[in-house]
């Protein structure tokens, strides 16, 4: 039963079935029309959009994407094209590259000396880490090169044991009467 808009109608409608049923198709009818308009006003904004982010793609001349490319991973890609400043800052590349991740967290570190930065990020919150890296060698100093440095809270632990052997033979020339194949070997616990 429609209790909005039979509170808007005289008193005698509300003891009708015919009106009841009339007044609560009209309702249903008005709430879907209402959320397809919320809908398509929510494609205006690419943090918001689903059907409406090709447009988006399009608007910001980003180059086709596979169809199996996940509605975050398209969306990290607008968002991090969306405000991008002429000149790039390792603040302004943290918040371009925050938009792949799902806590908005990516920290840039910046080795002077080497010409290079990393790119710091948790990889369980990781959305799109081809992307993040094409839009990080887009947008970084032409003379600087990166990486992508992924890390994890929790703590790693092993319970194998791998040993890794090396062994070094003799050359033929080397082999005299008596003597073995195996020059030496050397064994390490890793």
């Amino acid at each position: 039963m429609s209790q909005r808009l039979i509170n808007l109608t005289p008193p005698y409608y509300k003891k009708s079935k015919i009106a009841n049923d009339i007044l609560g198709a009209i309702e249903s009818e008005s709430d879907r029309f209402v959320e397809f308009a919320l809908d398509v006003i929510r494609q205006g904004n690419p943090r918001l959009a689903t059907w409406g982010i090709g447009q988006w793609e399009k608007d910001m001349k980003l180059p086709a994407v596979p169809k199996e490319t996940t509605i975050d991973q398209r969306r990290a890609r607008v968002l991090s094209r969306f405000g991008t400043p002429p000149v790039v800052t390792p603040r302004e590349m943290e918040r371009l590259l925050s938009e792949f991740t799902r806590n908005r967290n990516a920290r840039v570190v910046e080795y002077g000396r080497e010409k290079r930065f990393a790119v710091e990020i948790d990889i369980d919150n990781a959305i799109d880490l081809v992307g993040m890296a094409s839009v990080a060698q887009e947008m970084k100093p032409k003379h600087l090169t990166f990486e992508v440095a992924l890390g994890v809270k929790d703590v790693l632990t092993f319970h194998e044991q791998v040993f890794m052997t090396q062994r070094r033979y003799h050359k033929l020339n080397e082999l005299r009467l008596g003597m073995t194949l195996l020059k030496y070997e050397n064994e390490v616990k890793v």
